[in-house]
C-alpha cells in the first residue's frame, strides 16, 4: 500500500495556542503528584464532615462509594491503586441522589485529577507523548466537522480531560470552552402552561397563637386562596412572578387581666416572591405580602364572673374599641409575615431541546463502566449502580412470542459507553461495551449501532427501529477506509446472529409515553408528546397540556 500523506502543518489560533502550551510544559514528578495527593485528602475531608461516616448514613455512603479505600490510599500510606479509585469515580457519577452536592463533585474532581497525574508521571518520555496529545488535540478543534462525530467529540474529549487533569495547557482548553462551550439544553414554556401547573387552590385550617398589646390570643384560623404565576419580560433570564392571594378568617379567644375576649375577624392578603433562572444561576427575591385585617368583637367577659364584672367588662369594652385599630394593623403585618411565599412553579405546555452532547455526557456519568445484567425472563434488566427514579427500569421486558429467552450482561465502557447522533430525522444510538456476554459467550469491545426514526401513530408518537442492530469493533473506524481483520469478521456474525435473530429479539419501537400529572394537584392531568423533530445534533419534543 501507498504511504498514507503527511498532515499538513496546522495553522490559525490553536495551532499557536498548542505551541504554547508545548513550550511551557513542566514534567509530572513526585512533587505534583504529592499535591495532586493532597487535593484529594481535602475534599475527602470535606465529603466526611458532609456526611458524618459515624452514623449509619454516612457509613452507608462511606461502604457504597468505597471511601475508606479511598483513604488509605491517599491518609494512610496504602500502596496506590488505580482500580479502586476509578471505581469510587464511577459510583460518584452514578447518579444517586445527594452526589450532586458540592464536597462530591470536588472530590470526584480530586480524584480524577490525581490518577491522571500518577499515570502520567510513569510515561518515559513525557514532553513527546504531552506534545502528541497537544498537536491531535489542536488539530480536533482546527477541524469542526471532525467534532460533529461522536468519534471525533470523544477524542477531543478525552485529550481535553487528560490536559486539565495534568493542570497545564490552560490557554488552549479556556480557547476549546469558548469556541464550543455553548448551551446543549434548552426548555420553552408557554406562560398559559406556566400558569395552570402553578395555579391551584389553598384551603387548610391552622392555630393561631399570638400576644398583640399585651392580649394573649389562641384560636383558628382558615386560609382559602389561589396560588398562580406570571412571566416576566427579560432580556437574559427567564423570570416568573409567583403570587398567593386570598383571605385568612379567624376564630380567637383573647385573655388579658381578668378579661377574656371572644372575636372572628377577617383578613385579606396577597403575597408574591420573583424567582429568576439564567445561564449562570438560580435566583430569588425574598417574598413581598400585605395584609388588611378587620375584626369584630362577639363578646368580652370578665374571667369568673363574680363581684364588679359589668363594670370591668364595660371599661373592657371601651378599651378594645379605642384599640382596635392598631390591633388590626399589628394582626395584619404579622399576617404578612406568617404568609407563605408560593412555590417554584414547574413546566407547561413544553418544549425540550437537547444536544446530543448533552446526553453523552450524562450517559458516561451514569453508566460509564457498569454492568446491565437480565439473568431470568421474569425479572427487570439491572444496573449494578444506583440510578435516578426518572431512569430506573422497573417493569421486565416480555419476550416476544416464539422467542427463547437468553441471560445476558453488557459491561459499558468507562470513558463513553453511549454516543448519541441527532441527524435529520433520524437517531443513531451506539452503545460502547466493554464486554457482552450472550449465553456465556464472551465478545470483548464491541459497539452495538441502533437507528430510530420518529413516527407518529394512531396511539402516539414512537421511535421505529429502521433496521437490525449493526455491530462493529470499538478500535474499528469505518470513515478510515481501513478493512476489518479477519478474525473481528467471525465475531462479529456470531454477535449479530445472536442479537438479531429472530428479528423480534430487541425491541423494534419505544412509545414516547405522556408524562402523568394526575396524583398531583395540578390543572392538568397529563403531558402528551405532541412533535418530535431530529436534525442537526439536535432531537426537539414538544407536550401537550390535557
Amino acid at each position: 500500500p501507498e504511504p498514507k500523506p503527511e498532515p499538513a502543518p496546522l495553522s490559525g489560533p490553536f495551532a499557536d495556542l498548542a505551541a504554547e502550551a508545548k513550550a511551557a510544559f513542566t514534567p509530572i514528578g513526585e512533587e505534583e503528584v504529592s499535591a495532586g495527593k493532597w487535593r484529594v485528602a481535602d475534599a475527602l475531608s470535606e465529603v466526611y464532615k458532609l456526611i458524618n461516616p459515624n452514623t449509619p448514613v454516612g457509613a452507608g455512603w462511606v461502604a457504597y462509594l468505597g471511601l475508606s479505600e479511598v483513604e488509605t490510599q491517599i491518609t494512610g500510606g496504602g500502596e496506590y491503586q488505580a482500580a479502586p479509585l476509578r471505581e469510587t469515580l464511577r459510583k460518584l457519577g452514578s447518579g444517586a441522589a445527594g452526589l450532586e452536592r458540592e464536597p462530591f463533585t470536588e472530590l470526584s474532581e480530586a480524584i480524577e485529577s490525581y490518577t491522571t497525574l500518577k499515570s502520567f508521571s510513569a510515561v518515559r518520555n513525557q514532553e513527546a507523548v504531552y506534545a502528541r496529545q497537544v498537536d491531535a488535540l489542536a488539530g480536533l478543534l482546527s477541524d469542526p466537522s471532525s467534532l460533529a462525530t461522536a468519534r471525533g467529540g470523544y477524542q477531543a474529549e478525552r485529550r481535553l480531560r487528560l490536559l486539565s487533569g495534568l493542570g497545564q495547557s490552560g490557554a488552549l482548553i479556556e480557547a476549546a470552552q469558548q469556541e464550543y462551550g455553548s448551551p446543549n439544553l434548552y426548555l420553552d414554556a408557554s406562560a398559559d402552561l406556566l400558569d395552570q401547573l402553578a395555579e391551584r387552590p389553598v384551603d387548610e385550617c391552622s392555630p393561631i397563637l399570638d400576644c398583640i398589646l399585651g392580649t394573649r390570643i389562641r384560636g383558628t384560623g382558615h386560609t382559602v386562596g389561589t396560588l398562580g404565576a406570571e412571566t416576566l419580560a427579560s432580556h437574559d433570564a427567564s423570570v416568573l412572578r409567583l403570587s398567593l392571594e386570598g383571605t385568612i378568617t379567624s376564630n380567637t379567644v383573647g385573655v388579658n387581666g381578668p378579661v377574656t375576649i371572644r372575636s372572628e375577624g377577617t383578613t385579606d392578603f396577597t403575597a408574591e416572591k420573583i424567582v429568576s433562572l439564567s445561564d449562570d444561576a438560580f435566583g430569588a427575591s425574598p417574598a413581598e405580602a400585605s395584609a388588611k385585617t378587620s375584626t369584630r368583637t362577639k363578646s368580652v367577659k370578665k374571667t369568673g364572673g363574680g363581684i364588679g364584672s359589668r363594670f370591668i367588662e364595660k371599661i373592657a369594652k371601651k378599651k378594645v374599641a379605642e384599640k382596635r385599630g392598631q390591633a388590626n394593623a399589628i394582626a395584619a403585618r404579622r399576617a404578612e409575615r406568617r404568609i407563605d411565599s408560593p412555590p417554584a412553579a414547574g413546566g407547561s405546555t413544553l418544549t425540550a431541546r437537547v444536544h446530543e452532547s448533552a446526553i453523552n455526557r450524562l450517559a458516561a456519568a451514569m453508566v460509564g463502566g457498569a454492568t446491565l445484567t437480565r439473568d431470568r425472563e421474569d425479572q427487570a434488566a439491572e444496573l449494578d449502580v444506583v440510578m435516578p427514579d426518572w431512569a430506573a427500569d422497573r417493569d421486565p421486558e416480555p419476550t416476544p412470542e416464539g422467542v427463547d429467552f437468553r441471560p445476558y450482561a453488557l459491561r459499558f465502557r468507562s470513558g463513553r459507553p453511549v454516543s448519541l447522533e441527532f441527524g435529520d430525522g433520524l437517531i443513531t444510538v451506539t452503545i460502547h461495551a466493554a464486554r457482552i456476554t450472550v449465553a456465556e459467550e464472551n465478545y470483548d469491545g464491541w459497539d452495538l449501532i441502533l437507528r430510530f426514526r420518529p413516527e407518529l401513530s394512531d396511539d402516539g408518537w414512537r421511535l421505529v427501529r429502521t433496521q437490525e442492530v449493526e455491530v462493529l469493533p470499538t478500535r474499528f473506524d469505518p470513515a478510515a477506509g481501513r478493512p476489518m481483520a479477519s478474525k473481528d469478521v467471525a465475531l462479529r456474525n456470531n454477535l449479530a446472529k445472536a442479537l438479531n435473530e429472530p428479528k423480534n429479539r430487541l425491541p423494534e419501537s419505544i412509545d414516547l409515553k405522556e408524562i402523568d400529572l394526575s396524583e398531583r394537584d395540578l390543572a392538568i392531568d397529563a403531558l402528551k408528546v405532541d412533535r418530535v423533530e431530529v436534525a442537526g445534533g439536535w432531537l426537539s419534543i414538544g407536550w401537550q397540556a390535557l
